[in-house]
C-alpha cells in the first residue's frame, strides 16, 4: 500500500488534557510538562461523492476529505516528528481509494499537526459497501517526558461512497406495526440536520401510539418520540431515538423510495415501557 509511512513534522496538542480515566485531575505545565500524545479523533467517516452532488448547495465546500488531527498537551518550541502508520493488517481500502499527503511540517510554538485524507468516488464500491483505513501513532522524537496515550494511538476512517438523499419535507405517519396500530394518523416534518449528512430530525415518529397502546386517551399528545432518521445511500433508514427513552440502533433496517419519497422506519424502544418495544412506522409523502 502507498503512504504506509509518513511522517508528521512539528508540535501536536490537544486543547483538553489527556488522561486515561475520567476521574484523574492532574494540571499538566503546557510549556515544560509531561505530554501526552494521540489522535484527537479515534473514528471518523470519510464520504466520496461524485461531481454532480459536489455541486450541489448541500455540500459547498466539501472536498471528499476528512482531517484527522494528532496533538500533544504541551508546546515545544522546537519542531517534533511523529511517526504515524497505515495498518496493513486492519485496514481493507486499495490505494487507488485514497489519498494522503506524506509530509507535515508544523511550525513551532504550535499546538496541532493534521493529516488531510481524500477519498476517490470512481474507485470505491459502487454497492455503498464500506473500506477501513486503520491508522497508528507508532513512534514520536521530541523530549524525553513525551509519552502515548494510549486510548488514543489508533485511529479508524470509515471510507465508502456518498450520495445525496432527497426525501420529502411532509409526511402523514401511520404505526403499522401490532402495537399501537390502532393509533391515528400523524404529521411528521424533517427537519434536515446540519453538516451531517442524510440525517433529518422529526419531533415525533409516532403518533399517540402510547395512548393507542395502553387504550388510555389521558396519555393523547404525551409521550412522544423526537428521533433522528438516516437514509443511506443504498435506501435503508436508521432510526436513532433522541429521548431517554430512546435507541441507538435500529433492526431490521428500515427502507426508502428514492421514487415516492415514502419512508418505512423500524425502531425501538427502551425505558418507556417493560422490555424492549419494538415499532414500525410507515411514512408517506405529502
Amino acid at each position: 500500500m502507498k503512504n504506509t509511512f509518513f511522517k508528521l513534522i512539528g508540535v501536536f496538542a490537544f486543547a483538553a488534557v489527556f488522561t486515561s480515566c475520567s476521574e484523574d485531575r492532574v494540571v499538566y505545565d503546557v510549556d515544560g510538562g509531561q505530554s501526552l500524545v494521540g489522535f484527537n479523533e479515534k473514528n471518523l467517516e470519510l464520504l466520496a461523492f461524485n461531481e454532480t452532488d459536489l455541486a450541489d448547495p448541500q455540500l459547498a465546500g466539501y472536498d471528499n476529505s476528512v482531517t484527522l488531527t494528532v496533538g500533544s498537551t504541551v508546546r515545544s518550541n522546537v519542531d517534533r516528528t511523529y511517526v504515524v502508520t497505515l495498518n496493513e493488517e486492519f485496514s481493507t481500502v486499495d490505494d487507488s481509494q485514497f489519498d494522503v499527503a506524506s509530509t507535515f511540517t508544523i511550525p513551532a510554538g504550535q499546538f496541532t499537526g493534521t493529516l488531510k485524507i481524500t477519498g476517490y468516488y470512481n474507485t470505491l464500491p459502487a454497492d455503498w459497501s464500506s473500506r477501513l483505513l486503520v491508522y497508528d501513532l507508532v513512534s514520536l522524537q521530541g523530549p524525553e517526558n513525551q509519552i502515548f496515550n494510549t486510548d488514543k494511538i489508533r485511529a479508524i476512517i470509515t471510507l465508502q461512497r456518498g450520495c445525496i438523499q432527497r426525501p420529502a419535507e411532509n409526511y402523514t405517519g401511520y404505526i403499522s406495526s401490532a402495537q399501537g396500530s390502532s393509533a391515528a394518523p400523524f404529521a411528521v416534518k424533517f427537519t434536515k440536520v446540519a453538516k451531517v449528512f442524510n440525517t433529518w430530525s422529526v419531533t415525533n415518529l409516532w403518533g399517540d401510539l402510547v395512548a393507542a397502546y395502553t387504550s388510555n386517551n389521558v396519555y393523547l399528545g404525551k409521550y412522544p418520540y423526537p428521533a433522528q432518521i438516516r437514509i443511506n445511500c443504498n435506501n435503508t433508514v436508521f432510526v436513532y431515538g433522541t429521548a431517554d427513552y430512546g435507541t441507538t440502533n435500529t433492526s431490521p433496517a428500515g427502507s426508502f423510495n428514492p421514487v415516492s419519497k415514502d419512508v418505512r422506519a423500524n425502531f425501538t424502544s427502551n425505558g418507556l415501557f417493560q422490555g424492549t418495544f419494538i415499532t414500525t412506522v410507515d411514512l408517506y409523502a405529502n
